[in-house]
């Protein structure tokens, strides 16, 4: 069995007790794994990853927005606004970051926080910069009618609710979205009622059928008046943190955004750009890693990189402890350690990841899925790696296979459509905030991949290292 003292000596009280009651079967296990949900900032299974990623993200991120965590000090944005984008490979742990990086700027003397999932909210599948500001507005009412001290000033709010009348005139289909509304319309604008209104309209987002985009059709052709109503809205609810001690601006983090499908990220960050931008509020993105390397200009966005869990030294080879010992205890907190036969075998399930959590996860219920007796081998591991591999297998073509190889011996290889899309399926893994790219570790059990390394290798393609 695997020895949990050698691995985290000395041990803390609190991290024995973690593994101690950690699930110890193969149900219990796979029926607390859900690898797409995002830790809540209270979870006690939440790691600290920073030191393992080899970048200052935290403080570059609390920097951007005003705050310097070592001081103290704080200086908003000027005129309040700031759209930021928060980079990062699916699964690499954004949204956990986030919640975590958020409890620490949630403070009367920095901002009031208000988070929109968009997964949650609307169809990731199908989205438009309209669906997500409705979606900015639903929350930031919802969230201000949560805290009664508040009070927006009237103006704003009937500014927003004529604008809801005045689209609500124009259209059968958005007439019946706010029926049911009718009789709260006629009796006036409170947040209540706007609150209302606007979960109605983002709730017809999420229908696929014709009622969708006749609703955002009558929305975006309105749109400049809407996000002037909400600006105020934005603008009142400053004045009223300052004024009952809440904050001292609202701060908007939207979550979701680096699921979007390939075409939506495009359209919204690049061809929407300047659209998604007219709110004057402080906004974190979760923004998919190909954006960054898209090649168009984001001038109206500040960003910052979430790194991949970097497991070796990419000059030596050699194997980084400390970043180990953060993916061991990761893992351990979802998994007793007696599930495993040794350290190797939970070491080798890490090195596969390639240091992506999500991806340890997955490879972590593959082996629970395969395993016929516990505790886990080396071969579980390898079952599971090629399980994984072969996922990715099912969409990889000849040219896939021969770029991948290519970044795995020249790992400074530029951009391009191709690249861009394999970093985006989490094939092309980036560290050191993209300065070193490598394909998926898991790969190597594919002989596709295999052949076109070893022919790379024969045309003379320098080794790294």
């Amino acid at each position: 069995m695997l020895d949990i003292e050698l691995l985290f000596f000395p041990l803390s009280a609190t991290l024995r007790t973690a593994f101690d009651i950690a699930p110890r079967g193969i149900l219990q296990v796979m029926a607390k794994l859900n690898e797409s949900e995002p830790l809540a900032a209270s979870d006690s299974r939440f790691v600290d990853s920073a030191a393992a990623r080899s970048s200052p993200f935290r403080k570059k991120l609390f920097l951007k927005l005003g705050y310097d965590l070592e001081s103290g000090n704080f200086l908003p944005p000027e005129q309040g606004s700031k759209h930021l984008l928060f980079y990062g490979h699916v699964g690499c742990g954004k949204s956990t970051e986030l919640r975590h990086l958020c409890t620490e700027l949630k403070n009367p003397e920095r901002y009031w926080v208000v988070q929109v999932d968009l997964l949650k909210m609307l169809d990731p599948n199908n989205v438009r910069y309209c669906d997500v500001w409705l979606a900015v507005a639903q929350r930031l009412l919802e969230e201000a009618e949560k805290t009664p001290e508040i009070k927006i000033a009237d103006v704003a709010l009937k500014r927003l609710f004529n604008w809801f009348k005045e689209i609500i005139k124009t259209n059968e289909y958005v007439r019946e979205v706010a029926a049911e509304l009718k009789t709260e319309v006629e009796a006036g604008y409170q947040i209540p009622l706007l609150a209302s209104l606007l979960t109605k309209f983002t709730a017809s987002f999420r229908l696929g059928n014709t009622r969708r985009e006749v609703v955002r059709e009558v929305v975006n052709n309105n749109f400049g008046e809407f996000i002037g109503a909400l600006n105020q809205v934005l603008i009142s609810l400053e004045a009223e943190l300052k004024r009952t001690g809440n904050g001292k601006l609202p701060l908007v983090w939207i979550d979701g955004c680096d699921r979007f499908r390939g075409d939506d990220w495009r359209r919204f960050f690049i061809d929407e750009g300047n659209q998604i931008t007219q709110a004057k509020c402080v906004t974190i993105y979760t923004a998919p890693l190909a954006l960054k390397h898209h090649g168009r200009p984001l001038a109206q966005f500040d960003s910052v990189v979430l790194p991949m869990v970097k497991l070796q030294d990419f000059d030596s080879r050699a194997k980084l402890e400390p970043a180990y010992r953060m993916m061991r205890e990761f893992l351990l907190k979802r998994c007793h350690f007696s599930m495993f036969d040794d350290v190797v075998t939970l070491d080798k399930l890490i090195a596969y990841s390639g240091g992506n959590l999500r991806d340890a996860l997955r490879l972590l219920r593959l082996c629970c899925e395969s395993v016929d007796q516990l505790p886990m081998t080396s071969q579980t591991v390898e079952d599971a790696a090629y399980q994984l591999a072969a996922e990715f297998r099912g969409w990889l073509t000849v040219e896939h296979y021969g770029l991948l190889a290519e970044c795995d011996l020249n790992p400074n290889m530029g951009q391009g459509d191709v690249i861009n899309q394999l970093i985006e399926q989490g094939v092309l893994l980036e560290y050191n905030t993209g300065a070193w790219r490598q394909a998926h570790p898991v790969l190597h059990k594919l002989k596709p991949f295999l052949a076109a390394l070893e022919l790379r290798r024969q045309q003379g393609a320098p080794a790294h290292g």
